[in-house]
């Protein structure tokens, strides 16, 4: 089920991409022209944050759940290292491609 989900919503992406794109722009240029300049970095802010939450409660679910702590804890630093790494090549490579 989740295959079929993920699989559509590329295939809607790819179809409305150019579409979201203008609209997201317009609308960005639109709140900053008539609210204050940091409502947009603000709402960037708060979606980090609510991600940092979501992280912070899968890894308490993790070591609530596994047996060791220790190896719950190298799980989560190799997971957190790993995301670190996979942030870094997207952020090199979309510094490169033209998105």
């Amino acid at each position: 089920i989740a295959i079929v989900f993920v699989s559509s919503m590329i295939i809607w992406m790819q179809q409305h991409a150019p579409q979201l794109h203008r609209e997201l722009e317009n609308e960005a240029s639109a709140a900053l022209s008539r609210s204050s300049h940091w409502a947009l970095p603000m709402m960037a802010f708060l979606a980090v944050l609510k991600e940092g939450f979501e992280t912070s409660v899968f890894l308490l679910a993790t070591f609530s759940a596994a047996q060791s702590t220790i190896w719950a804890a190298i799980g989560a630093l190799v997971g957190l290292l790993l995301a670190l790494i996979i942030g870094w090549g997207i952020y090199r490579g979309g510094v490169r491609l033209n998105l």
